[in-house]
């Protein structure tokens, strides 16, 4: 019985536990590079707004046919992006940036 016991309470190997779904900080990581690559930059502006937006919500800052949101990127001269909704979550992330001349 105490054999039992002691290879119960072994260390099992990690690659027991492994995650479920992909990285967090990879994917966030991976959306700033698409945005710095989209804006031609290849450093990223000193200037950074990251908002986060219910889905439902979205629809009101976009406007219809972007209009609200092209308005903005023209008044602003900021480089206002939205990002898909990530599987499971109910918000986006809207990511706004301008060089610190324009600030």
């Amino acid at each position: 019985m105490d054999g039992n016991r002691r290879s119960f309470f072994k260390k099992r190997p990690a690659t027991q536990f492994k995650k479920k779904g992909s990285n967090k900080k990879e994917k966030w990581n991976n959306l700033i590079q698409e945005h710095n690559k989209s804006s031609g930059e290849s450093n990223p502006p000193d200037t950074v707004y990251r908002i986060l937006c219910p889905s439902r919500k979205i629809g009101g800052v976009i406007g219809k046919g972007g209009s609200i949101i092209n308005a903005l990127r023209e008044e602003t001269q900021a480089k206002i992006t939205v990002a898909r909704s990530v599987p499971g979550s109910d918000e986006r992330v809207i990511m706004i940036s301008s060089p610190p001349q324009k600030v």
